[in-house]
């Protein structure tokens, strides 16, 4: 109970900061000139998309063999979403925020939940791909050449980041390096917490890329969980853009 009330008073204080931040008389100026309407059916469009990635989420997770109810899901996605917000780069540590929600205290399963998270962020690339594909052709229908250059790069990011996510995923001897060296490296930062458990902790290690790799592989071929998870994305998508359209209005 106490260690949930410290969490809710750090989020506290962290929303106050942030306020803060951005300014506090600049803040109650926008909340009294906001429009109550608009801005209801952007929080509606909110709580919309987040049931929504939890359940999509949680079929990727029944589908690894990972129970988990559809409350302790949601809690997940929202620690995820908060450590987002408060991380450089708005996805920096999300993912393994809410992949330590769902696994704690369950060692044997860290491999498949984040084979789960991974499949929930590739999906998330192809109604990516469809929007800016339809927005490229609106930009290129009015020769905006500036949307058109950001666009580009940011499609050519985009598949590049996946492509090598998905090529570590899913090639077993890339991982396993890439392993060997983050290994080197925390030896070196902490030798004294390696010192004697190397060898477990490095097989620990190897179990859980293994436990990764075949969840992944099995998520990919399964094609009910494909389309029902796609449809969630997709979903999701356009309540987020329906909320963004809400908030600025």
């Amino acid at each position: 109970m106490q260690k949930r009330m410290g969490l809710i008073a750090f989020g506290i204080i962290v929303i106050l900061a942030l306020i803060w931040w951005a300014g506090i008389d600049e803040t109650i100026s926008i909340v009294r000139s906001t429009n109550w309407k608009y801005l209801s059916l952007a929080i509606l469009m909110q709580a919309l998309a987040v049931i929504t990635w939890a359940l999509r989420w949680r079929v990727f997770l029944n589908r690894a063999n990972v129970r988990e109810s559809l409350s302790r899901v949601l809690v997940a996605v929202l620690v995820g979403i908060f450590v987002n917000n408060i991380t450089p780069g708005a996805r920096a540590g999300g993912e393994p925020a809410r992949m330590y929600v769902v696994s704690r205290g369950k060692d044997e399963i860290y491999g498949r939940t984040f084979a789960t998270v991974m499949a929930d962020r590739i999906l998330d690339a192809i109604p990516v791909m469809l929007f800016t594909f339809v927005a490229f052709k609106y930009a290129l229908d009015l020769k905006i050449h500036v949307i058109l250059l950001i666009l580009s790069i940011s499609t050519l990011v985009l598949l590049l980041i996946l492509g090598i996510s998905l090529l570590f995923s899913f090639n077993e001897r890339l991982a396993k390096g890439l392993l060997s060296r983050l290994l080197s490296l925390l030896k070196r930062v902490f030798p004294h917490k390696f010192a004697g458990v190397e060898e477990k902790i490095e097989k620990k290690f190897e179990r859980g890329i293994m436990d990764f790799r075949k969840t992944l592989i099995d998520l990919s071929k399964d094609k009910v969980v494909f389309f029902k998870t796609l449809f969630y994305s997709l979903f999701l998508w356009v309540v987020m853009m329906l909320r963004t359209f809400f908030v600025f209005m």
